[in-house]
């Protein structure tokens, strides 16, 4: 019996034993993860300190070159007298004044009209050229600061000076697609360059919007509608047939019948404001949809007959809408002939009313049409 006893005192000592090791395994673990802990705070702290010694290093560094230099190089850009304005001067001195803003934002905000408008009106295109390249490291920089100049820096697109087209779509294209600089608002002025006499300038326009696709599969969906609103108000700045070609492409991006169908709806509504040649090219866009019976049945929605029938009258506009039902009856179920019938009826009745012209009960819409191909290609 006592050796049964004693047995029982090891088993006991073994088990608090076992637990007094397990309890000293966690407060070694406890205490390891607070000198981690520790750590990670000290090298933060460390870091913390590191940045502000590289901030005021920075900014003492600015206000040194700043103070010898900037108000000196800032002249130099204003200056209009001939032997200042020579490229051996007015280059290096833009270029040394974008790298002065670089240093500071407070000097940048200062002289951001200053560059803008050695941008927009330096005679000299190398002096452009180096100011729009600069301008890239200066909206990375700054990018606050810059935002509210967007249009400005857009406008460099349009450029008479083929080599600053191209490096200024070249900047563009690395802010947007990095997204530093949002496209939404001024991306119709990318599209002008899809049709730039420059090759190079088309071919980089096109990677641009083919990478822009692929970052979202309604990228160029979201855009569509305010690009076509301001191309079609810009197009004194297309070649005749520029907007079509345009539109052909980006709408070959739209590929989600859902997206086609809220097209219709989106296109539709900006007809009731639209003058005459934006009617047109709303029509025509119309034309590029991929159809299916439920973006037909918006057209024939009462609001949306409000809005086209009016239009009917113009042939240009009549001949897209009667090129929607050519393309809806290739490849129409006989279930949606019956729909696109009813739409057919709609564009005669609306045309005879609009025009005073009647055509005969038997007479496909087509045959209305008296408007040629090439001129609706040129028109819209």
């Amino acid at each position: 019996g006592g050796g049964g006893g004693g047995g029982d005192d090891d088993d006991g000592s073994g088990s608090d034993n076992d637990g007094g090791g397990a309890a000293a395994k966690r407060r070694r673990k406890e205490l390891a993860e607070a000198e981690d802990e520790l750590g990670e705070v000290a090298a933060a702290k460390q870091d913390d300190e590191h940045e502000v010694v590289r901030e005021r290093a920075e900014d003492e560094l600015a206000h040194a070159m700043l103070g010898a230099y900037g108000a000196f190089v800032v002249r130099l850009c204003r200056a209009k007298h001939a032997s200042l304005t020579q490229r051996t001067v007015r280059a290096p001195a833009v270029l040394t004044l974008c790298k002065l803003m670089c240093l500071s934002g407070e000097f940048c905000g200062q002289h951001l009209s200053l560059l803008y408008s050695v941008v927009a009106n330096d005679a000299d295109h190398v002096v452009r050229l180096n100011a729009v390249i600069a301008l890239g490291d200066l909206i990375a920089r700054h990018p606050n600061l810059l935002d509210q100049w967007n249009a400005r820096t857009f406008a460099c697109l349009h450029d008479a000076d083929v080599a600053v087209r191209k490096h200024a779509l070249m900047v563009l294209t690395h802010l947007i697609l990095n997204d530093q600089i949002k496209a939404t608002t001024h991306v119709s002025q990318m599209a002008f360059c899809l049709v730039d006499a420059d090759a190079r300038i088309r071919e980089h326009a096109h990677m641009f919007f083919g990478e822009l696709s692929r970052r979202g599969k309604n990228g160029i969906y979201n855009l569509l509608p305010d690009t076509i609103s301001r191309l079609s108000a810009g197009r004194a700045a297309l070649p005749p047939d520029g907007f079509q070609r345009i539109m052909r492409y980006l709408f070959a991006f739209v590929r989600e019948q859902k997206s086609n169908e809220a097209l219709v709806g989106k296109l539709v509504a900006r007809f009731r404001d639209a003058g005459a040649q934006q009617r047109r090219d709303i029509a025509y866009c119309l034309s590029l949809v991929s159809f299916n019976e439920k973006s037909v049945r918006k057209l024939l929605e009462p609001p949306a007959l409000r809005a086209i029938v009016p239009t009917l009258g113009d042939e240009h506009v009549f001949a897209h809408f009667v090129t929607i039902v050519a393309k809806c009856r290739k490849f129409a179920r006989p279930d949606f002939k019956a729909v696109i019938d009813e739409l057919e009826d709609k564009l005669r009745a609306g045309y005879e009313q609009q025009t005073g012209i009647a055509l005969p009960p038997s007479a496909k819409l087509a045959s209305a049409v008296t408007v040629s191909a090439a001129e609706r290609e040129a028109n819209g």
